[in-house]
């Protein structure tokens, strides 16, 4: 896939466990997002940099 190009993905990325958003009041996150950057991890997982998408 080309540097700029546009996809959709759909899923659920949980960062922060449900009670901790209970316990500490934490304010709703769920917003789109924009991929600054995708990392293959050695292990298979992927490390993604997100940012708040501006529109």
């Amino acid at each position: 896939m080309a540097t700029g190009s546009r996809v959709f993905a759909s899923g659920r990325l949980e960062i922060i466990a449900d009670y901790e958003f209970d316990g500490f009041q934490l304010t709703e996150s769920r917003t789109n997002w924009l991929v600054n950057n995708i990392e293959p991890l050695g292990n298979g997982d992927l490390m993604i940099d997100l940012a708040p998408s501006e529109g």
